[in-house]
């Protein structure tokens, strides 16, 4: 991973982590990753556990996907953050129906 890619994708780690925080207190709340995606998919301000995301950070967290062209996920065996292909999240959040 270039340098760039891994900032934009560290900022992406950091955006998701602190909706987290600030809508459940959780420094990754499990399944966050679903829910944020949803929120970026029906682009517009939402509310999120006890808290409320505005479209605006949205938009810049899709951005920042799209930038890295990679989503973070919670994996289980790292017990952490891991990055996999935006492409194949996309089929994942397909094949799931966001579930």
């Amino acid at each position: 991973m270039n340098i760039e890619r891994k900032y934009v994708f560290d900022r992406l780690v950091n955006a998701v982590r602190e909706i987290s925080d600030r809508c459940w207190c959780a420094g990754w709340m499990d399944g966050i990753e679903k829910t944020v995606w949803q929120a970026v998919l029906d682009d517009r301000d939402c509310g999120i556990g006890q808290g409320y995301v505005t479209r605006e950070e949205l938009i810049f967290i899709k951005a920042l996907a799209e930038r890295c062209d990679s989503w973070v996920i919670w994996g289980d065996i790292t017990h952490g953050e891991c990055e996999i292909p935006l492409s194949l999240w996309k089929l994942i959040w397909a094949k799931n129906a966001g579930k």
